[in-house]
């Protein structure tokens, strides 16, 4: 169902801790089926709205609050990453990892198992109504992305793959690609985001990707939150998001795409369909930085 079909009973709207805690009391003590809304949405039903009971809706808790030695922010959990960027970027500031307080204040040594749980656990083990955010100084970034015919899927895929792997050592990079199918000119193609978290024209570790020919570009060195506005989902649509995991792998990668292709000739002409296949390395350095303070709580395929 589009969550937007979705009738709760009532919709509360809290501005603070004590008043979400009050709220949950008072759900538990009626057995009141509940759902719990941050900026986002999901696809489960009861998940982020609730079916005939209560939302409790955070919006309203979007505060910032930046330390004095500007290297800690609190962040309600209302705020859309953008408006957080927005926010950080007067201070030449962006966030790094993303620790935590629910009703209770967790840590990676306050409550140590729900820590770990709520690393992963989506809105199972409680209400977050701030997280308390490491800050790192960041200026302006290089990113955006190209375009490619899908002539270039082989060349791309090796570069994808040696991104991932031999290349994966400069933990200023990172990058996305994206399979896509466009309705209106029934036509497939390949899209590579760029990330270097550092105002660098050209980073030398893309030189062997950018050599491929591209069809159109918006790289360019620019402030995190203007990236953000890059790819903007329209409002109004029913989303359905899926993911696996796997070790890098050309040809994997490579039956992806062909399955993705040969599945979307099925239903391409669905009015208004959007559809695209998303691969993003998880780099070493990134996932060691997970356990510096605390594992995270993910699969492992």
């Amino acid at each position: 169902m589009k969550q937007q079909e979705v009738l709760p009973a009532c919709r509360v709207e809290p501005t603070t801790a004590s008043q979400v805690s009050r709220i949950v009391e008072i759900t538990v003590d009626n057995w009141c089926r509940f759902a719990i809304k941050g900026s986002g949405h999901m696809t489960n039903l009861d998940a982020s709205n609730s079916v005939g009971g209560i939302t409790i809706d955070l919006h309203l808790m979007d505060h910032i609050e930046i330390s004095e030695d500007r290297t800690k922010a609190n962040l309600g959990p209302g705020h859309i990453l953008r408006d957080a960027y927005l926010a950080l970027e007067k201070y030449n500031l962006t966030m790094l990892v993303l620790p935590n307080a629910t009703i209770v204040n967790v840590s990676e040594t306050a409550h140590p198992d729900l820590y770990f749980a709520l690393r992963g656990g989506s809105n199972n083990f409680g209400i977050t109504t701030n997280f308390r955010s490491r800050l790192v100084p960041q200026g302006q970034k290089w990113g955006g992305s190209r375009t490619y015919n899908i002539k270039y899927t082989d060349q791309l895929v090796d570069q994808f793959y040696q991104l991932a792997t031999s290349l994966a050592v400069d933990k200023y990079m990172s990058f996305w690609s994206r399979n896509s199918y466009d309705a209106a000119s029934d036509r497939f193609s390949i899209s590579v985001s760029q990330t270097y978290y550092e105002p660098v024209v050209e980073p030398p570790v893309f030189a062997e990707l950018n050599k491929i020919p591209y069809e159109t570009s918006i790289l360019r060195v620019d402030w995190m939150s203007n990236h953000s506005f890059d790819s903007v989902s329209p409002h109004g649509l029913r989303r359905v998001y899926g993911s696996i995991t796997f070790r890098p792998f050309r040809v994997l990668h490579k039956q992806l795409i062909t399955i993705y292709s040969e599945e979307i000739e099925g239903v391409k002409t669905t009015p208004g369909l959007s559809s695209s296949l998303v691969v993003q390395a998880l780099h070493k350095n990134a996932i060691d930085a997970m356990k510096v303070r605390g594992e995270r709580s993910r699969r492992r395929v």
